[in-house]
């Protein structure tokens, strides 16, 4: 089976299905099947792991479990910093945005950590122009 750029297999279906089931608002149904693809993506899978983990964090918020959202958005923070995807960069930062906002103390950790990795980028982006 191919692996590479543009492979496609089981696992990345379930991830799609999650995902599209959050942007559904059907966040209950959402979380067992992204648990599924999250526990199976592999490690040459980043971005795609990366998506489910933020994909995840909206279903865990979405029906009010802040503390696994920010956990899932801190596991896909490590990701996106090691692999530059500012798409799914801007979707934590909005996640530890609602959890501050909601009063959660993971969720102002996380958006500490998020404000780090944001002024990491921006300092070694300079660098490198």
């Amino acid at each position: 089976m191919w692996r590479g750029i543009g492979g496609f297999n089981a696992d990345k279906l379930l991830a799609y299905e999650g995902g599209d089931l959050v942007r559904l608002r059907r966040y209950q149904d959402a979380e067992p099947i992204l648990d599924a693809a999250i526990g199976s993506l592999d490690e040459s899978m980043h971005r795609h792991r990366c998506t489910a983990l933020i994909d995840r964090a909206d279903a865990r918020l979405g029906v009010g479990e802040l503390d696994g959202s920010c956990a899932d958005a801190t596991q896909a923070l490590v990701l996106v910093a090691t692999v530059q995807h500012t798409g799914n960069f801007a979707r934590i930062e909005a996640i530890a945005r609602k959890a501050d906002g909601a009063g959660s103390q993971a969720g102002r950790q996380l958006l500490r950590d998020v404000m780090l990795v944001k002024a990491d980028n921006t300092r070694l982006t300079k660098e490198l122009a």
